[in-house]
Formats: C-alpha cells, structure tokens, sequence
C-alpha cells in the first residue's frame, strides 16, 4: 500500500487575515483571492471575511485577536487544506514540513466537537461550534486492528440533522462505528452556500435591473445604434460588458487609502523578497554565480556577497533572475546576466535589459530554436548589442518550492549548510517518484539550497 504522509507537494492554504493590518502598512495594495476553481460559496466567503477585516483596517480599527480568530474559523467553513502562514514569517517557518498537508489533499474542514460516547447506528457528540442543519460533519474515527478487512479506512462523513449550539451534547446517525474521543469537523457548510446562492442571485437581479432599457445613443442625432427598428432596445454585443460589477468603478477613496505614499516607496530593499542559489550554475558557466529564483529580504545580504565576490573578480559575473537583484547588482556597479524567470520573448525585452546594463541575456528554454534564432534575428535588426544565448535544456526548475521535501526523510534541525540530506541532493542522490494511480512512476530530481527551498528537474 501506499506509505502515510506520501503528498510531498500538496501545500496547506496561504492564511493571511491575521496580517491584513502589516500587509497595508507595508504598502500592499491589492490582496488576491483564489477563486478560478472554487464555487461561488467559497469565493463569496473568503472575500467577504477579508473584506472585513481590511475594512477595520481601514477605518482606524484593527480587528482583535478574538475576531481574527473568529474569521479564521469562518474561512475554514470553506474548502482548505488545512491553515498556514509560514509564506509571510519567512525564515524555517517558510521552509518546513508545516506548509505542506502531507496526509491528504481533500478539504481539512473546521473542527466542531468530537465524539463523546459511540451508540448504535451513530454517536453521541459535544459540540464546541454551532453547526447547521444540512453541514455535512467528517468523524475522525479510524478503525481498530480488529476491525473486519472490508471496513473502509476513510472516516465517515454523515449530514447533521438538525441547528446545534455550542455546548449542546447530541446525538448523529452514523452506520460505522466510530470511537469515542475522535474529532468531528464540518467539511460542507450548508449556511455558507446558502448565503452564498443569495447573494449571487441580488447581483443577477441587479445586472438585470442595470442592462433593462440600455442602449447606446448617437450623441448628435439621440438615435440607437444599430440597423433594425428595435436595436436600441438592448444592448450591442461587444458595448456594454456582460456583467454588472465590470462597469462599475471601484471606490476613490479606498483606493487612495492602499496606495504607498511618496515616502513608502523610496527604494527600500529591506521590504523587498529578495535567494543566493548556484543549482544552475554549470548551465551558465562556472565564473557565473547564479542569484536564484525567489526573493525575500532575507536573501539580501547573499546577493550583495555575491556580488562583492564579483568585485573582487572571483567570479565574472552574477545571473539575475528577478528585478530586486538586477537593482542590487546595479548598486554594486558589477557585471550581471539575466536569465527566467526574467523572460525575454523578443528583442523589445532585450532592449530593456541591455539598457540597464545587462551584457548577455540567457531565452527562456520554453523558446523553441527556431523561435530563438527569430528573436536574435530581430534584435540585430533593431541595433541590439547585446549577447543572446540558449540556455541549456534541463536548466530550468519543473517546480521551485518555498520549503524543503526532504523534511519527509524525518526531523529537521535547520542546519541547512551542513544537512546530510540536502548534501545528498546536490550529488543527485534524491528524487521524487510520482504513485498516482495514474501516473507511470515518473522520476524527477530533487535539489535543495542552503534556504532550504527545493527545485525539481527533469
């Protein structure tokens, strides 16, 4: 069978609520919510728990630890894979195993009680939550040695019968024996899709109300656009956007409130996310020290030794993957390269890394040779000096993750320099094997840097 633990790249939910407030005051001026693949109940949820704690912030009073907390269970009502924020502390709190939801990749719920007394056919519960008629609750129960061979080894999700309140001792039906002691979680919240279903209906109604009788008017004659009698009636395909909220336009004054002033944005590194990593470096020649991919402030001063070693011509040159470390090797007043994922798809990208100071520029391996041989064709014709190579195939990262897989192997004691493991990978000793019952066993290879971010290769 499979082992325990086996989803090495299965990540727990970014949880950023309890942040909102540094978030603004370090300039932030947007926050993006997932929500391409999820149903409009999750959508609907996560916004307008963020909404309101960004709104608090806005006015000039935070929301307490009570609230946030209180909004932290509130957005575990919608699918998660369990909570982290390790993303934003940085440091090992972005880099172990407690980003990772390694024993499933299914919604983790919100713990709501746990079972105090099995019955027939179901389970006495304590509840510590309120929970709904219709919630669908996941008992944690996992099935003793003894139990028959055909038992199944998921715990059982059973709907709730009935409005419970927090305290309330009640009991749910449930076919499977389940054990005394083992925790109950809601894994569907039937409040939240039904707010969820209504408040997508107002906005249909609406849109409705919006689009009735619109039409677009000659400004001179007053006349509807269009050739038929009736075409101002309705409005033209491709006039109006099809959907409400895309013709509104967003508030002014809380726009302004997110913006950075002046004195924010004046060049400081320091907020910046700025990695030193030489995983690549025989890709682009060994004189050439690669800076990496990911950026924090913590990576700050490895770039500036980086770049001190190219002063001092121990190296001829750093490869600068992001924005933040062209800036730095400008400062430094040292050659640098630049390579993905600071993409160059035509000579007009060229041209503006040249400007600022490039001397090669390292396409995209996604480029196929024809497509590279056009972009140097076109950056010749354009005047462009500038060197523009291939990088070698297999250079690029399949996946770069901000924490270390090699965690799974057992306890980790942060000592990334001198880690046995990750030694070990850098000679090529570690990979990943793909157990989808789908898959074919598909081998990638593992490397881990000093910051104990992993890279995956073909």
């Amino acid at each position: 069978g499979r082992p325990e633990g086996d989803r090495l790249l299965c990540p727990r939910d970014y949880l950023g609520i309890c942040h909102v407030e540094e978030l603004v005051r370090a300039g932030v001026a947007a926050l993006k919510i997932e929500g391409r693949m999820k149903g409009p109940d999750y959508v609907y949820n996560v916004v307008r728990c963020y909404r309101r704690a960004l709104d608090a912030v806005l006015a000039g009073a935070p929301l307490g630890e009570a609230e946030l907390d209180a909004l932290e269970a509130q957005l575990a009502r919608s699918f998660s894979r369990g909570f982290t924020d390790g993303y934003l502390l940085g440091g090992h709190a972005a880099t172990g195993a407690g980003l990772m939801s390694v024993e499933r990749a299914i919604n983790q719920g919100l713990e709501v009680g746990c079972v105090d007394e099995s019955g027939f056919e179901g389970a006495w519960v304590r509840f510590d939550r309120d929970v709904a008629a219709g919630d669908m609750l996941e008992i944690r129960s996992t099935p003793g040695t003894d139990a028959p061979a055909d038992v199944p080894k998921r715990w059982p999700i059973v709907p709730c019968a009935a409005d419970v309140r927090a305290g309330e001792r009640v009991f749910v039906r449930c076919k499977r024996k389940v054990e005394a002691g083992s925790a109950v979680h809601v894994v569907r919240s039937a409040g939240v899709i039904e707010e969820a279903r209504t408040a997508v209906e107002s906005m249909r109604v609406e849109e409705e109300r919006l689009c009735e009788g619109l039409a677009w008017r000659d400004e001179e004659s007053g006349r509807p656009h269009g050739d038929g009698p009736h075409s101002g009636d309705v409005p033209r395909s491709g006039d109006v956007p099809r959907h409400a909220h895309a013709r509104r336009k967003s508030s002014p004054t809380r726009e302004s409130s997110l913006s950075m002033s002046p004195d924010d944005a004046s060049g400081d590194f320091c907020r910046r996310e700025l990695t030193l990593d030489d995983a690549a470096g025989a890709a682009f020649g060994d004189r050439v020290i690669d800076l990496g991919e990911v950026c924090r402030a913590s990576d700050i001063a490895a770039v500036r030794r980086a770049c001190d070693a190219v002063a001092r011509w121990e190296a001829d040159a750093v490869l600068c993957r992001n924005i933040g470390q062209v800036e730095l090797a400008i400062e430094a007043a040292v050659p640098w390269e630049a390579a993905a994922p600071l993409n160059v798809w035509n000579a007009r990208a060229a041209r503006v890394l040249q400007d600022l100071g490039a001397r090669r520029v390292w396409l995209p391996e996604e480029l196929s040779e024809p497509d590279c041989r056009a972009v140097r064709s076109a950056a010749v014709d354009d005047g462009l000096a500038i060197d523009l190579e291939d990088a070698s195939r297999g250079s690029t990262p399949l996946m770069i993750l901000e924490h270390c897989v090699l965690t799974a192997e057992g306890s980790c004691d942060h000592a990334c320099a001198t880690c046995p493991r990750r030694l070990a990978s850098e000679r090529g000793e570690r990979v990943l094997v793909e157990l989808d019952r789908k898959s074919s066993g598909a081998r990638v290879r593992v490397r881990v840097d000093e910051q104990g971010r992993t890279r995956l290769y073909r």
